[in-house]
């Protein structure tokens, strides 16, 4: 999961729009469904590492389309919107 948060936000950063709706809508789907250890894994694995690898312009393009599930999961964990992280 954390590795398919990472291809979500590199898609983010490369522009690759499509590709990134696509895994988001999916991930989205799964959690509207989802048991309780699956939505566990969602949240804590991908939601989580979802924007640890982008920069400006993918948290730019990318959180706009963060479906509102996610977003709600994303901003209860983190408290905030993304921002590139520092290395």
């Amino acid at each position: 999961m954390g590795e398919f948060a990472n291809l979500t936000s590199i898609a983010f950063n490369d522009g690759d729009l499509e590709t990134a709706k696509s895994h988001l809508h999916y991930m989205s789907e799964k959690l509207n469904g989802a048991s309780e250890i699956e939505f566990e894994y969602i949240d804590v694995y991908y939601v989580e590492h979802l924007f640890w690898k982008s920069n400006q312009k993918g948290i730019d393009l990318g959180w706009p389309l963060v479906p509102e599930n996610l977003k709600q999961l994303y901003l209860s964990y983190h408290g905030k919107k993304p921002e590139p992280v520092r290395r």
